[in-house]
Protein backbone atom coordinates (compact mmCIF):
# COMPACT_ATOMS: atom_id res chain seq x y z
CA UNK A 1 0.00 0.00 0.00
CA UNK A 2 1.34 3.43 -0.88
CA UNK A 3 1.96 6.13 1.72
CA UNK A 4 -0.72 8.22 -0.02
CA UNK A 5 -3.39 5.59 0.60
CA UNK A 6 -2.24 5.06 4.22
CA UNK A 7 -2.54 8.78 4.88
CA UNK A 8 -5.94 8.90 3.17
CA UNK A 9 -7.34 6.13 5.37
CA UNK A 10 -6.04 7.91 8.45
CA UNK A 11 -7.72 11.15 7.34
CA UNK A 12 -10.98 9.29 6.89
CA UNK A 13 -10.75 8.07 10.46
CA UNK A 14 -9.73 11.41 11.88
CA UNK A 15 -12.29 13.84 10.60
CA UNK A 16 -15.53 12.27 11.92
CA UNK A 17 -13.81 12.03 15.29
CA UNK A 18 -12.11 15.39 15.03
CA UNK A 19 -8.81 13.59 15.35
CA UNK A 20 -5.44 13.61 13.66
CA UNK A 21 -3.83 10.21 13.99
CA UNK A 22 -0.43 8.71 14.35
CA UNK A 23 0.54 5.35 12.91
CA UNK A 24 -1.91 3.13 11.05
CA UNK A 25 -5.25 2.50 12.73
CA UNK A 26 -6.75 1.18 9.49
CA UNK A 27 -5.35 -0.32 6.31
CA UNK A 28 -6.65 -1.71 3.04
CA UNK A 29 -6.25 -5.44 2.35
CA UNK A 30 -6.27 -6.45 -1.33
CA UNK A 31 -7.39 -9.86 -2.61
CA UNK A 32 -8.07 -10.92 -6.21
CA UNK A 33 -10.43 -13.81 -6.98
CA UNK A 34 -11.03 -14.60 -10.67
CA UNK A 35 -12.19 -11.34 -12.30
CA UNK A 36 -12.87 -9.37 -9.09
CA UNK A 37 -10.55 -7.36 -6.85
CA UNK A 38 -11.65 -7.22 -3.20
CA UNK A 39 -10.46 -4.41 -0.93
CA UNK A 40 -10.98 -5.27 2.71
CA UNK A 41 -10.20 -3.04 5.68
CA UNK A 42 -8.09 -4.11 8.64
CA UNK A 43 -7.94 -2.36 12.00
CA UNK A 44 -5.17 -2.04 14.57
CA UNK A 45 -7.45 -0.21 17.00
CA UNK A 46 -8.17 -1.39 20.55
CA UNK A 47 -11.73 -0.15 19.94
CA UNK A 48 -14.31 -1.34 17.43
CA UNK A 49 -14.52 0.93 14.37
CA UNK A 50 -17.80 1.71 12.60
CA UNK A 51 -17.61 2.37 8.86
CA UNK A 52 -20.15 3.92 6.49
CA UNK A 53 -19.48 3.88 2.73
CA UNK A 54 -21.38 5.77 0.03
CA UNK A 55 -20.44 6.72 -3.56
CA UNK A 56 -19.35 10.28 -4.29
CA UNK A 57 -21.13 10.10 -7.66
CA UNK A 58 -24.01 7.90 -8.77
CA UNK A 59 -21.93 6.26 -11.50
CA UNK A 60 -19.64 3.65 -9.95
CA UNK A 61 -19.80 1.21 -12.84
CA UNK A 62 -17.82 -1.93 -12.17
CA UNK A 63 -17.72 -1.29 -8.42
CA UNK A 64 -19.81 -2.41 -5.44
CA UNK A 65 -19.44 -1.84 -1.71
CA UNK A 66 -20.73 -2.61 1.77
CA UNK A 67 -22.77 0.34 3.01
CA UNK A 68 -22.32 0.04 6.77
CA UNK A 69 -20.41 -2.35 9.02
CA UNK A 70 -18.30 -2.63 12.17
CA UNK A 71 -14.76 -3.97 12.49
CA UNK A 72 -13.98 -5.46 15.88
CA UNK A 73 -10.83 -4.54 17.80
CA UNK A 74 -7.68 -5.65 15.94
CA UNK A 75 -9.77 -7.42 13.30
CA UNK A 76 -10.57 -7.01 9.60
CA UNK A 77 -13.42 -7.34 7.14
CA UNK A 78 -13.15 -8.59 3.57
CA UNK A 79 -14.63 -7.04 0.46
CA UNK A 80 -15.59 -3.61 1.76
CA UNK A 81 -15.14 -2.44 -1.83
CA UNK A 82 -15.38 -4.87 -4.76
CA UNK A 83 -14.16 -3.92 -8.22
CA UNK A 84 -14.13 -5.73 -11.56
CA UNK A 85 -10.54 -6.41 -12.55
CA UNK A 86 -10.95 -4.43 -15.80
CA UNK A 87 -11.63 -1.30 -13.72
CA UNK A 88 -9.01 -2.10 -11.08
CA UNK A 89 -6.35 -2.50 -13.78
CA UNK A 90 -6.90 1.07 -15.00
CA UNK A 91 -7.22 2.86 -11.64
CA UNK A 92 -4.69 2.95 -8.78
CA UNK A 93 -6.09 2.36 -5.28
CA UNK A 94 -5.90 5.99 -4.19
CA UNK A 95 -8.15 7.01 -7.12
CA UNK A 96 -10.54 4.13 -6.45
CA UNK A 97 -10.89 5.21 -2.82
CA UNK A 98 -11.73 8.76 -3.88
CA UNK A 99 -14.82 7.44 -5.67
CA UNK A 100 -16.37 6.87 -2.25
CA UNK A 101 -17.27 8.88 0.83
CA UNK A 102 -15.94 6.70 3.65
CA UNK A 103 -16.72 7.70 7.24
CA UNK A 104 -15.04 5.93 10.13
CA UNK A 105 -15.92 6.30 13.81
CA UNK A 106 -14.50 4.72 16.93
CA UNK A 107 -16.98 2.38 18.60
CA UNK A 108 -20.06 0.33 17.72
CA UNK A 109 -23.28 2.31 18.01
CA UNK A 110 -25.29 -0.87 18.65
CA UNK A 111 -23.30 -1.31 21.85
CA UNK A 112 -22.79 2.32 22.81
CA UNK A 113 -25.43 3.71 25.16
CA UNK A 114 -24.39 6.24 27.78
CA UNK A 115 -25.04 5.31 31.40
CA UNK A 116 -26.88 8.46 32.46
CA UNK A 117 -26.59 7.52 36.15
CA UNK A 118 -22.79 7.56 36.13
CA UNK A 119 -21.23 10.45 38.09
CA UNK A 120 -17.93 11.61 36.63
CA UNK A 121 -14.88 12.87 38.50
CA UNK A 122 -13.94 16.44 37.63
CA UNK A 123 -11.02 16.05 35.17
CA UNK A 124 -8.32 17.77 37.19
CA UNK A 125 -6.26 17.38 40.35
CA UNK A 126 -8.07 16.70 43.63
CA UNK A 127 -8.42 19.83 45.77
CA UNK A 128 -8.21 22.15 42.76
CA UNK A 129 -10.98 24.53 41.69
CA UNK A 130 -11.46 25.78 38.12
CA UNK A 131 -13.84 28.03 36.24
CA UNK A 132 -16.02 26.76 33.40
CA UNK A 133 -15.36 29.04 30.44
CA UNK A 134 -17.84 27.34 28.10
CA UNK A 135 -20.52 24.81 28.98
CA UNK A 136 -23.36 22.92 27.33
CA UNK A 137 -24.51 24.62 24.12
CA UNK A 138 -21.73 27.21 24.37
CA UNK A 139 -22.16 29.86 21.65
CA UNK A 140 -18.54 29.92 20.50
CA UNK A 141 -17.95 26.29 19.60
CA UNK A 142 -20.30 23.97 21.51
CA UNK A 143 -23.03 24.11 18.89
CA UNK A 144 -22.73 20.86 16.92
CA UNK A 145 -24.03 17.38 17.67
CA UNK A 146 -20.49 16.31 18.51
CA UNK A 147 -19.80 19.19 20.92
CA UNK A 148 -23.08 20.53 22.33
CA UNK A 149 -22.46 18.83 25.71
CA UNK A 150 -18.76 19.67 25.93
CA UNK A 151 -17.30 21.58 28.88
CA UNK A 152 -14.25 23.87 28.85
CA UNK A 153 -12.28 24.32 32.08
CA UNK A 154 -9.75 27.17 32.42
CA UNK A 155 -6.71 25.06 33.26
CA UNK A 156 -3.43 26.82 32.55
CA UNK A 157 -0.62 25.38 30.46
CA UNK A 158 1.09 22.51 32.28
CA UNK A 159 -1.64 21.88 34.86
CA UNK A 160 -2.58 18.28 35.55
CA UNK A 161 -5.46 16.61 33.69
CA UNK A 162 -7.06 13.52 35.27
CA UNK A 163 -9.39 10.83 33.94
CA UNK A 164 -13.03 11.65 34.65
CA UNK A 165 -13.97 7.98 34.32
CA UNK A 166 -12.19 4.64 34.18
CA UNK A 167 -11.59 3.07 30.78
CA UNK A 168 -9.16 2.04 28.06
CA UNK A 169 -7.01 4.54 26.18
CA UNK A 170 -7.77 4.13 22.48
CA UNK A 171 -5.93 7.13 21.07
CA UNK A 172 -3.39 9.78 22.02
CA UNK A 173 -1.54 12.54 20.22
CA UNK A 174 0.76 15.20 21.67
CA UNK A 175 3.15 16.44 18.98
CA UNK A 176 1.34 19.67 18.10
CA UNK A 177 2.70 22.98 19.40
CA UNK A 178 0.43 25.73 18.06
CA UNK A 179 -3.07 27.12 18.46
CA UNK A 180 -5.27 29.33 16.33
CA UNK A 181 -8.61 29.46 14.54
CA UNK A 182 -10.49 26.89 12.49
CA UNK A 183 -7.39 26.10 10.43
CA UNK A 184 -6.00 24.46 13.58
CA UNK A 185 -9.09 22.33 14.32
CA UNK A 186 -7.28 19.05 13.65
CA UNK A 187 -4.07 20.11 15.38
CA UNK A 188 -5.12 19.68 19.00
CA UNK A 189 -3.24 17.31 21.29
CA UNK A 190 -5.69 14.96 22.94
CA UNK A 191 -6.54 11.68 24.63
CA UNK A 192 -9.52 9.45 23.84
CA UNK A 193 -10.70 6.94 26.46
CA UNK A 194 -13.32 4.22 25.89
CA UNK A 195 -15.72 3.43 28.77
CA UNK A 196 -17.47 0.18 29.64
CA UNK A 197 -20.79 1.43 28.22
CA UNK A 198 -19.22 1.98 24.80
CA UNK A 199 -18.90 5.76 25.10
CA UNK A 200 -15.72 7.78 24.64
CA UNK A 201 -14.29 10.71 26.60
CA UNK A 202 -12.13 13.22 24.77
CA UNK A 203 -9.60 15.43 26.60
CA UNK A 204 -8.38 18.07 24.14
CA UNK A 205 -5.98 21.02 23.69
CA UNK A 206 -3.31 19.29 25.79
CA UNK A 207 0.25 20.57 26.02
CA UNK A 208 3.04 19.60 23.64
CA UNK A 209 4.37 16.24 24.87
CA UNK A 210 1.64 16.49 27.51
CA UNK A 211 0.28 12.93 27.41
CA UNK A 212 1.10 10.54 30.28
CA UNK A 213 -0.70 7.43 28.98
CA UNK A 214 -0.52 5.29 25.85
CA UNK A 215 -2.89 3.36 23.62
CA UNK A 216 -4.14 0.21 25.35
CA UNK A 217 -3.60 1.47 28.91
CA UNK A 218 -6.40 0.96 31.43
CA UNK A 219 -6.87 4.09 33.53
CA UNK A 220 -8.79 4.61 36.74
CA UNK A 221 -11.12 7.48 37.52
CA UNK A 222 -9.07 10.38 38.90
CA UNK A 223 -5.77 9.05 37.52
CA UNK A 224 -3.39 11.67 36.03
CA UNK A 225 -3.34 11.27 32.24
CA UNK A 226 -1.78 14.46 30.89
CA UNK A 227 -1.13 18.19 31.09
CA UNK A 228 -3.36 21.00 29.89
CA UNK A 229 -2.17 23.24 27.09
CA UNK A 230 -3.18 25.49 24.22
CA UNK A 231 -3.15 23.56 20.94
CA UNK A 232 -5.54 23.29 18.03
CA UNK A 233 -8.60 25.51 17.54
CA UNK A 234 -8.20 27.46 20.75
CA UNK A 235 -8.19 31.09 21.90
CA UNK A 236 -6.24 30.37 25.05
CA UNK A 237 -5.17 27.63 27.48
CA UNK A 238 -8.00 25.36 28.63
CA UNK A 239 -9.16 21.75 28.83
CA UNK A 240 -11.96 20.73 26.47
CA UNK A 241 -13.83 17.72 27.86
CA UNK A 242 -16.65 15.86 26.13
CA UNK A 243 -18.23 12.38 26.21
CA UNK A 244 -19.68 10.90 23.03
CA UNK A 245 -21.52 7.79 21.97
CA UNK A 246 -20.08 5.77 19.10
CA UNK A 247 -21.85 7.71 16.35
CA UNK A 248 -20.00 10.86 17.46
CA UNK A 249 -22.98 12.30 19.35
CA UNK A 250 -22.11 14.12 22.57
CA UNK A 251 -24.08 13.32 25.72
CA UNK A 252 -24.71 15.32 28.94
CA UNK A 253 -22.57 14.33 31.92
CA UNK A 254 -22.77 15.10 35.64
CA UNK A 255 -20.09 15.10 38.30
CA UNK A 256 -19.52 13.83 41.82
CA UNK A 257 -20.46 16.53 44.31
CA UNK A 258 -22.74 18.19 41.75
CA UNK A 259 -25.34 15.50 41.06
CA UNK A 260 -28.13 16.65 38.72
CA UNK A 261 -26.38 20.02 38.34
CA UNK A 262 -25.28 21.34 34.96
CA UNK A 263 -21.92 23.09 35.22
CA UNK A 264 -22.42 26.75 34.30
CA UNK A 265 -20.18 29.16 32.41
CA UNK A 266 -18.46 31.65 34.72
CA UNK A 267 -18.73 29.49 37.84
CA UNK A 268 -15.90 27.67 39.60
CA UNK A 269 -16.05 24.03 40.64
CA UNK A 270 -13.89 22.13 43.10
CA UNK A 271 -12.92 18.50 42.96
Amino acid sequence: MTNTVRKYLMLLLMFPLQLIGQGEECRFIKKTIKDTVYYGIGSNSVSPISIIISPVNEDVTGMSYKKEFVIKSNDSIEGAIRIHSNVADTLPLDKIVKQFDIKLFYGDKKHSKHNADYLYTLPFKKGKRYEVTQGFYGKRSHNSIASRYAIDFNLKIGELVCAAREGVVVYTIDHFKEAGGKAFTYKANKILIMHDDGTFASYAHLNYKGVLVKKGDYVKSGQPIGYSGNTGNSRGPHLHFVVREADDVSVPVYFKGYKDKTLKRGKRYKR
